[in-house]
């Protein structure tokens, strides 16, 4: 945002172009934590997960790119970009050696090693980086693995800061609730009363449509991720899709939709920390063109009835 800023380029542009930025990497890491409880509730391999989501994701990036090459050619933005790296600099030391522990998480995630398995040893060499690179005391440390950074220098602060357990800990509630949630629905019976809507949609336009649907109006309600991923799911698996399918489906839909949804914690988070105006939702390009792309490029239905 501070790069958009200094090249003048409007906040409702450069913000939404950062949202749409955020859940397509996301989108393409087996750390994300959204995958990683799509593999858990489709019972499927998170590595495959993001495979087939690079795979419907094209179509969509490839449309934004050229949106957003078009709105810069038409806007021209000027001015003079700032100098991050100096930036950085004065609060660390930034030898080339600091990339290892990204490159080994990457590397791990190529060669499809458990992922707790793979941010541990990412973990484990970051720290000693801390350690012997960064020159931060030992005693240091638990503050960082439990609370996240915190930098000295402001400006370096409102790019960097956070991070550590402690910012997981609404998450992992989040999770808890919507399970509890999710199970009471279920063992109720109360969503097998939605099962004809979802057959009647899925007929209609196609397979996908109905996690669309579900996805949009749970994410409506429960302003998250993690409930619209359960729900959307447990109502849709009488369509009887493969899993893989199915992953693909809750991945196109209850994971992006929240992102538009303004009042949702998916949007409304990166949103103020990037202090930016709601409007720039309209401009998250690929988080609408995915889900449309979906709509019309996807076969038509052919579920079990």
């Amino acid at each position: 945002m501070s790069l958009g800023n200094a090249l003048h380029v409007p906040a409702v542009l450069c913000a939404g172009s950062i949202l749409a930025g955020i859940y397509f990497g996301d989108r393409g890491s087996p750390m994300s934590t959204s995958a990683l409880l799509v593999a858990t509730v489709t019972k499927t391999r998170v590595y495959d997960n993001v495979r087939l989501m690079m795979r419907t994701s094209w179509p969509a990036f490839a449309a934004s790119i050229v949106l957003y090459a078009a709105l810069s050619l038409l806007l021209r933005p000027e001015g003079s970009i700032p100098n991050v790296q100096g930036l950085f600099a004065a609060e660390f030391s930034l030898p080339p050696l600091l990339a290892l522990p990204a490159l080994l998480l990457l590397a791990l995630a190529f060669m499809r090693v458990k992922v707790h398995l793979a941010m541990l040893a990412s973990t484990v060499l970051a720290l000693a980086f801390c350690l012997f690179l960064q020159d931060t005391q030992p005693s240091a440390l638990p503050s960082l693995l439990i609370h996240g950074f915190a930098a000295q220098d402001p400006n370096v602060a409102r790019i960097l800061n956070g991070g550590g357990v402690l910012s997981m800990a609404e998450v992992a509630g989040i999770v808890c609730i919507s399970s509890t949630y999710a199970g009471i629905f279920r063992e109720g019976g109360l969503l097998r009363v939605l099962t004809p809507l979802v057959h009647l949609i899925a007929k209609r336009w196609n397979d996908y449509a109905p996690s669309l649907v579900v996805g949009f109006l749970t994410a409506c309600i429960s302003c998250n991720q993690t409930l619209p991923i359960m729900l959307t799911q447990q109502i849709t698996a009488s369509l009887t899709l493969p899993p893989s399918r199915q992953a693909i489906d809750l991945e196109d839909s209850a994971v992006l939709v929240p992102a538009l949804i303004p009042w949702s914690i998916a949007c409304a988070i990166p949103l103020q920390m990037l202090e930016a105006p709601d409007a720039s939702v309209a401009l998250a390009f690929y988080l609408w063109l995915l889900p449309l792309s979906r709509l019309f490029i996807t076969p038509r239905a052919r579920c079990s009835k």
